[in-house]
């Protein structure tokens, strides 16, 4: 079974050391550098190119296949406006009439059965904001995400800020199919389609 998720935000990463950043001047996406926060994250980038190349960070506009522990396939981040992406047309084109500023589609197998309800998606940070909502903003922020997804969890102060929900709470469009009727990863507008689960 194949799964597809449209996401707007970036999967979680295991909290650890953040590397030390190649100098901003090598950046293939100037001012944004997409990696992995530690050199475990992905297993293996399967595109051997240059567009891959990890020093200058993961390709932006087009879609590169990876592989973890448990789960192998592809994965597409798009940003809006970004002078530097590998399809400017592409990205122009699928944000045209949104407001969105930023897409990301996974899509591939995982490697053996997995809870729905223990996948987790979001964002964690191995350094505090550089400015901390006072804790009754925060307190808001996340009774609203509740209201939209009660499974979120978050803290923005503390010095390791994050932001989590299960996968299908972040997740904007799940699908599930057999592998080879799998729709293209940079479709415009993937459809929602989760007949598949449990079977």
């Amino acid at each position: 079974t194949m799964v597809t998720a449209t996401v707007l935000n970036q999967p979680p990463s295991p909290l650890a050391p953040t590397a030390t950043l190649p100098l901003p001047a090598t950046w293939t996406h100037r001012p944004i550098l997409l990696r992995t926060a530690s050199s475990g994250e992905f297993q293996k980038v399967m595109d051997e190119s240059s567009i891959t190349n990890i020093n200058c960070g993961y390709p932006l506009g087009v879609p590169f296949n990876f592989e973890s522990d448990l789960f192998q396939g592809k994965i597409l981040f798009r940003v809006r406006g970004l002078g530097a992406s590998h399809d400017k047309q592409s990205d122009e084109d699928y944000f045209k009439g949104r407001k969105r500023v930023f897409q990301t589609v996974i899509q591939g197998k995982f490697k053996k059965e997995i809870p729905v309800r223990d996948l987790m998606f979001g964002m964690e940070s191995t350094k505090p904001l550089k400015a901390k909502p006072p804790v009754l903003i925060n307190k808001g922020i996340t009774a609203l995400l509740k209201k939209v997804s009660p499974d979120v969890e978050m803290d923005l102060l503390s010095d390791t800020p994050f932001v989590l929900t299960t996968f299908a709470g972040g997740a904007q469009t799940i699908r599930v199919d057999n592998p080879g009727c799998e729709p293209d990863i940079l479709s415009r507008d993937i459809q929602e389609e989760n007949r598949g689960f449990g079977q």
